[in-house]
């Protein structure tokens, strides 16, 4: 008997339909009892066989005692398939993806459904049973997994408890059984929660046995907040104090330009699922309630949408402009993928991260750059549950939540732990949820979200601050108004008299473009920084002007339209994002004379405040960034009384 190890087809690499390609050829090659055979040899983790051969004679009726007529000739078909990979002398493994298919037709076929499955487990278990008790260290582990596959299926937390067990024992050294514990994990078909939490750890236990704290520790923090033990199924997983010590704290890291980045345990929550499932509703919803609780967070799009609170504030009309504006520039990109990875990697604030629609091999960086998962889900689209699924769990992300959308009807809470799972209904535009699956939700990533305090994350953003005068936004506006949580044009002349005049400022906190734009054109020729919820402290970079109104460069688009009194530039990145570190090649159009310019376009804070000063040291008469929510710009600079600071434009055409 052969001692289990990791193999190349537990590292799931075979895409869900070159599985249902091969499975289909199968079935037309050769009888239905072949494929029958399938169904039931896809449950063990590997096969003999021997064991092919016993499944054939036990498994000869379905479950209505019907005749399933496998032949004997099927078990060696099914060996030589391309279904089966030989991985040892009389040894065979299916890709989990053939597995998992496999096993999915099993279960929905009418002939075999639950029950198979509750009858597969028992067999096996009883199979492999006098194995465990061999002389032989290879067979007993060749038997204990098998075993654990058998009862994964019918006892799940049973056989979480004895992988835990086994965890605990192991020497932290042992490089090689962390690595044959979490490819064995890996395996398993239907993860659990606690499964997953299981091969996060082994994962990262497999990386400090290699003497790779740097990955234990990414590893390690996607299931221990401050480097806590683990506990899972009453059994603690200790983490080991080197890599615990790093978790309790961010680290500082001053990178060769001075920039200064954070590499931490912040959380960093993907959102995934089918097309119109109601994802950026959810996370909308999630991110006014922590924001109403004063929990510091970001919402990363690491996809390339344009779907941003001002989808959700603005009027119908102006979204639909907006959308249309934009649509030519809504397409993946390796450069803007690029961008996402590194920017989870050096996160400077808990993330909820939007990943779109269709996952793909291509987006590993970003899953992994992840810590933990909301799936939301719809009942017609099983390919999509099982496309979400297998790529967060074999990027070893910690599941919170598995919800399933529908349009109508009651919301309905079916479990709280070890994950959130239920139904939730309303996810429509505009729609305000309150309800006990939202509720739970917003319970779990509030908590997460608060592991580390809001304080700590505030004090820690300070204490690497410029020492300019420090400007806080949101203890700003509730100094202006204490009712209301949210900027209104009104407010930014009166935000100016609190103000020094020419003073370098640190700004910091949630506002509009044309607040952030008002103060870098109120500071003139001081020095500016802001911090970035991505970059951390940042200034407006330096921005060229166009020489004979050439524009034409590879990272935005520039659109002008000229009025009466004023000009309009649309602006919009090409790869919908735009990278700090290369602004200094962007190049802008210098203004006309004698009209004031407004700014419009899906762009980054610090590209507004860029912009403005850039068009300030062009003498305009006045400025305007505008407010995206309803496509009317604001006046943030002015040099004449008919403009001033404050007033609200027109919408843009």
């Amino acid at each position: 008997m052969h001692e289990m190890t990791p193999s190349t087809a537990m590292s799931p690499g075979m895409r869900p339909d070159v599985a249902r390609r091969r499975i289909q050829a199968f079935g037309d090659r050769f009888s239905d009892g072949h494929l029958y055979l399938a169904f039931h040899a896809a449950f063990p983790l590997v096969l003999t066989p021997d064991l092919l051969y016993r499944l054939r004679a036990n498994f000869q009726r379905d479950v209505h005692n019907e005749e399933l007529n496998i032949p004997w000739i099927a078990v060696a078909d099914l060996l030589l398939s391309r279904l089966c990979n030989e991985v040892g002398y009389e040894l065979y493994e299916m890709d989990v993806a053939i597995r998992t298919e496999l096993l999915s037709q099993l279960k929905s076929h009418p002939r075999f459904g639950p029950q198979r499955v509750y009858d597969l487990s028992n067999f096996l278990h009883i199979y492999v049973k006098q194995q465990l008790g061999s002389p032989l260290l290879s067979v007993r582990k060749f038997a204990q997994a098998q075993d654990w596959m058998a009862l994964a299926a019918t006892k799940p937390g049973e056989v979480a408890r004895s992988i835990a067990l086994t965890l605990s024992g192991l020497n932290p050294d042992d490089r090689a059984e962390f690595a044959r514990m979490a490819s064995l994990i890996e395996a398993f078909i239907e993860p659990s929660a606690e499964f997953t939490q299981l091969l996060t750890y082994a994962r990262g236990m497999e990386f400090y046995a290699r003497r790779d704290e740097e990955s234990a520790k990414a590893e390690l923090s996607k299931v221990t907040g401050q480097g806590q033990a683990i506990d899972v199924q009453g059994v603690s997983l200790s983490v080991p104090g080197q890599v615990r010590n790093s978790l309790i704290k961010p680290d500082v890291i001053m990178t060769s330009d001075s920039t200064t980045v954070i590499t931490n345990s912040l959380p960093a929550i993907l959102i995934g699922g089918p097309p119109n499932a109601g994802k950026s509703i959810l996370i909308y919803n999630l991110k006014q309630e922590l924001l109403r609780r004063e929990i510091p967070h970001y919402w990363l799009h690491a996809n390339p949408d344009i779907e941003g609170d001002w989808f959700f504030e603005g009027d119908v009309e102006t979204v639909r402009q907006i959308q249309l504006n934009v649509s030519d520039y809504r397409h993946w990109t390796d450069i803007f993928r690029a961008f996402v990875c590194r920017d989870l990697a050096h996160r400077y604030l808990p993330l909820i991260v939007d990943l779109g629609s269709f996952p793909r091999d291509a987006d590993t960086c970003i899953f992994q750059g992840c810590t933990h998962s909301i799936l939301l889900l719809k009942d017609e689209n099983e390919e999509a549950t099982q496309s979400w699924r297998r790529y967060t769990t074999i990027n070893g992300l910690l599941p919170l939540a598995e919800l399933r959308s529908q349009l109508e009807g009651d919301s309905i809470l079916t479990a709280k732990e070890p994950i959130i799972t239920g139904t939730i209904t309303g996810l429509v535009r505009g729609a305000r949820l309150h309800n006990t699956v939202f509720d739970a939700l917003l319970e779990r990533v509030s908590q997460l979200f608060s592991l580390i305090s809001p304080d700590e994350i505030e004090k820690f953003h300070w204490d690497i601050a410029p020492k300019d005068l420090p400007v806080h936004l949101p203890h700003q506006l509730h100094e202006l108004a204490p009712n209301t949580d949210r900027w209104t044009a009104d407010m930014l002349q009166p935000l100016l008299a609190k103000l020094p005049t020419q003073t370098a400022m640190a700004v910091y906190g949630r506002a509009p473009n044309w607040v952030y734009g008002t103060l870098a054109t109120y500071a003139e020729t001081q020095s500016f920084h802001q911090f970035d919820a991505r970059l951390g402290w940042v200034t407006p970079p330096t921005l060229q002007a166009s020489i004979s109104g050439q524009l034409s460069q590879s990272f935005i688009y520039i659109k002008e339209e000229n009025y009466n009194d004023s000009y309009v530039i649309l602006i919009h990145p090409i790869h919908n994002y735009l990278d700090y570190r290369e602004a200094d090649q962007l190049v802008f159009p210098e203004p006309p004379p004698q009209r004031g310019v407004a700014v419009s376009g899906k762009l980054p804070l610090w590209l507004f405040t860029a912009l403005a000063r850039f068009y300030a040291q062009r003498n305009v008469p006045w400025i305007a960034l505008n407010d995206a929510r309803d496509n009317r710009p604001i006046v943030i600079y002015s040099q004449v009384d008919s403009y001033p600071i404050g007033k609200i434009l027109p919408k843009l055409a």
